[in-house]
């Protein structure tokens, strides 16, 4: 099957929807403009706008990262879905990210089993309270922050790793 591979620079036009009902979906639209400078002055082309869709980890991280106006690079495929008379463009992410020529970003990495842990001894402990009713953190899954004070903990920062880390 031929697939359209592109990466997409925007604005999220939306913040994002998550769907927990299954695997985890979120979508948002990106808007993306082309400028160009004719005599001195900037032009702006008509925006193109594209509804992103992402599955799984990606779009729990999507939905908890970006927000509407925040400028986002998406890689992925493009796939046109047909809706009675009409053609949309649906951009399937693979990856999504802040446009760093437009301001800073703090990676944290994402330890879903440290979640799943803690739910799962939450749920336990609170079986024998106010009916098993477990209150969600809104915070979301745990963040582990990484310390650099700890580059043992990474890898890719070894001095002399006796084999890849991968």
């Amino acid at each position: 099957m031929n697939e359209t591979h592109v990466t997409v620079l925007g604005y999220a036009g939306t913040n994002p929807v998550l769907s927990k009902s299954g695997k985890p979906y979120a979508t948002f639209r990106l808007g993306s403009i082309r400028r160009t400078r004719r005599d001195g002055d900037w032009l702006d082309s008509p925006t193109a706008w594209y509804t992103v869709k992402a599955w799984g980890a990606l779009a729990e991280n999507v939905a908890e990262s970006i927000r509407k106006s925040d400028p986002v690079l998406v890689a992925g495929v493009i796939v046109p879905e047909v809706w009675n008379d009409r053609i949309d463009l649906t951009l399937h992410a693979t990856a999504v990210g802040p446009n760093l020529a437009t301001g800073t970003a703090r990676f944290a990495k994402v330890d879903r089993r440290q979640a799943a842990d803690e739910a799962a001894a939450g749920a336990l402990s609170g079986a024998s309270g106010a009916g098993g009713a477990v209150a969600a953190d809104p915070a979301g899954p745990a963040l582990a922050e990484r310390d650099p004070a700890e580059p043992e903990d990474d890898p890719f920062t070894a001095q002399e790793p006796a084999e890849p880390p991968f």
